[in-house]
């Protein structure tokens, strides 16, 4: 039996608040007392933040550096930190190997104080971290937010490279049988169905950064006379398909010269290329990257200044730019990948297009222009959506089923 207050979830049988561990692997600062982690681990750190509000205490447990790595992005206050030994990526196979001691030693120092843990996966470590907490009579609950399998094919350079992805399959299905037997809570249709969904001890959540009080209350679509102003937003890397971004504003320059301009925030190793093709394309002075700009209210006044949101991603997992974009009243073309079928309401919410069309992408863009209708319905439905898949909403839902799966395996 769970109860709430102002101090956290309680369990009802033992009559005090709940201490929540949580895993992701990504890179952590301690600075003071304050919390800091990458560009990458930002985002969803901030929802992570937002569920802690539910518990006493939330504890990261991630691999630390004492400074570098670039570690800028300052997180809410409030965690705790179990540091693990740093390596830079699981490819570095022999940094990962010298580290595992000091890993499995700090794991199981940080499960000391806390009451329930929410491993990411999968990733071998977080496989480990499962463990080490069942034998310390922790409860656990699984978090998977992405496709692992399509996320990491995407990001090969050929088919020759295939045959590396053997080892993440046996990481891929052990997490998925973990899933069967521990709670979990998964991101989106696609991977409720792939966890055995639905069902009980599994829970479907959409992340989102925005808050209630944040989503746009004006539902009047924005003036398209003049140059429209298009929006991407996410990593500059082989899997978010930057490449298709370029030859739809060139297309789009095409048939309408000088109507569309595009931004793109984010970073990525595929940075120079975007700008070499840009240059390529003719497109440069239609085209800015603006970087990786934090949640927060620089981002939200880009959100709310763009008329049309693009999302051309080959695989995605949660889809939450999709919802802040939805959030600022500026409707949304996208690949139909993923969890963004789930995110746009099977469409009712944005325009679906399938992965790597470019003519269904101009298409899609041209449409939310000449058709007030079809922008002001997507407008008005993707609000409904995104009050409905807001932080503050999401995060409370997922706290209240952690915390109701370590109530009831302590009742």
């Amino acid at each position: 039996m769970l109860t709430t207050g102002p101090g956290g979830a309680t369990t009802a049988a033992e009559g005090r608040p709940l201490t929540l561990a949580v895993y992701v692997d990504t890179v952590f600062r301690r600075q003071g007392n304050r919390l800091y982690t990458t560009a990458e681990g930002f985002p969803f750190m901030l929802f992570v933040a937002e569920v802690g509000q539910g518990f006493s205490e939330t504890l990261v447990v991630g691999r630390t550096v004492s400074a570098g790595a670039g570690t800028e992005f300052e997180l809410p206050a409030g965690f705790g930190l179990a540091p693990l030994p740093y390596y830079e990526n699981l490819r570095k196979l022999g940094s990962v190997l010298r580290s595992t001691a000091g890993t499995l030693s700090g794991m199981w120092r940080g499960l000391s104080k806390v009451d329930v843990v929410w491993v990411f996966g999968p990733h071998p470590l977080a496989v480990s971290l499962a463990f080490l907490a069942l034998v310390r009579r922790k409860r656990v609950v699984l978090g998977v937010r992405q496709d692992t399998m399509s996320y990491f094919r995407a990001r090969l350079p050929g088919r020759r490279w295939l045959p590396v992805l053997a080892p993440l399959w046996v990481v891929d299905r052990g997490f998925r049988l973990l899933g069967r037997v521990l709670p979990a809570i998964v991101v989106g249709a696609d991977l409720e169905r792939a966890y055995g969904g639905p069902r009980a001890k599994l829970m479907r959540t959409t992340v989102s950064l925005t808050r209630s009080r944040e989503i746009s209350m004006e539902p009047r679509a924005k003036d398209l006379r003049g140059v429209k102003q298009l929006l991407t937003v996410g990593r500059i890397e082989p899997e978010k398909n930057p490449a298709l971004v370029m030859d739809v504003l060139a297309e789009l320059d095409r048939r309408r010269s000088g109507e569309y301009r595009l931004t793109w925030v984010g970073e990525g190793r595929m940075r120079r290329a975007v700008q070499e093709r840009s240059a390529e394309l003719g497109i440069e002075r239609s085209f800015e990257l603006a970087g990786f700009v934090p949640y927060g209210e620089s981002l939200l006044a880009m959100y709310r200044a763009a008329h049309i949101f693009v999302h051309v991603s080959l695989t995605e997992g949660s889809p939450q730019v999709v919802i802040e974009a939805m959030g600022a009243a500026t409707p949304v073309v996208a690949t139909d990948v993923g969890s963004v079928r789930d995110a746009l309401d099977a469409g009712r919410a944005g325009v679906l297009v399938p992965a790597g069309d470019r003519d269904a992408l101009v298409e899609g863009i041209l449409a939310l222009t000449d058709d007030p209708g079809l922008r002001q319905d997507c407008i008005e439905r993707g609000l409904i959506v995104a009050r409905r898949h807001a932080r503050d909403v999401e995060a409370a839902r997922v706290a209240g089923f952690i915390a109701a799966a370590a109530s009831r395996d302590r009742a």
